[in-house]
């Protein structure tokens, strides 16, 4: 029997190159990867990058809506995020296992950043966790 999961959240966003310059000079993200398109144009990558604080932030709001006051929320990047992506994050609950959540983001329908977080209405109290009472 195949479950299925729940899709709590889905946010989308595509990134300016004046985005990506206003969130590097509030952060320090002001590589030139991140804000010389010239020079971003001469990597591999083609043109710049989106900074990956700035990535977790929008993950963060994607977790944030779908469950208010998550935690431990984990995140591997896989894959960069370029000017004029769409990325899309999507939280979705498992439920063969309450209380955690998967967090996908995409572009292009390929992974660039995928991990988990806490879902605190199924957390555990210290107390369950170690099988005793109160």
């Amino acid at each position: 029997m195949t479950t299925s999961t729940t899709v709590l959240a889905t946010v989308t966003r595509i990134f300016t190159q004046d985005d990506i310059d206003a969130f590097g000079q509030v952060s320090g993200g002001t590589g030139h990867i991140h804000t010389d398109p010239d020079y971003a144009a001469a990597t591999p990558f083609g043109r710049t990058l989106v900074q990956g604080l700035y990535l977790l932030a929008v993950v963060m709001r994607a977790v944030d809506e779908a469950v208010p006051g998550a935690s431990e929320v984990s995140c591997r990047f896989v894959a960069p995020v370029g000017v004029g992506d769409e990325f899309r994050v999507v939280v979705r609950e498992q439920p063969e296992a309450p209380g955690e959540l998967t967090v996908e983001a995409t572009v292009d329908g390929r992974p660039v950043v995928v991990g988990t977080a806490v879902d605190p209405r199924h957390a555990a109290t210290d107390t369950e966790t170690r099988g005793g009472t109160e």
